[in-house]
């Protein structure tokens, strides 16, 4: 369940990246985010939950200490998908 895994005082969600054209978030930020690109897309939200799984780059990969989406490929996955 989504809802159990957000933590909704993640600073991440309140700063920006040093470059400002840094197109990943943390897992955390795309399910916070879900909610509201279901509604505004008209997408079913276990749809979305399910393309931020398959965009997860999961921390077990070298370099990562988190679990990020990109917002890029993550957004034209949705254009694709539903479109």
């Amino acid at each position: 369940n989504y809802d159990k895994q957000l933590n909704h005082y993640d600073i991440t969600m309140i700063t920006t990246s040093a470059s400002l054209y840094d197109p990943f978030i943390t897992k955390s930020e795309a399910i916070f985010q879900a909610l509201r690109v279901s509604k505004t897309r008209g997408i079913n939200i276990n749809k979305i939950y399910k393309l931020i799984d398959r965009n997860t780059l999961y921390k077990k990969k070298i370099f990562f200490e988190v679990e990020i989406v990109n917002t890029s490929i993550l957004n034209a996955a949705l254009d694709n998908y539903f479109n």
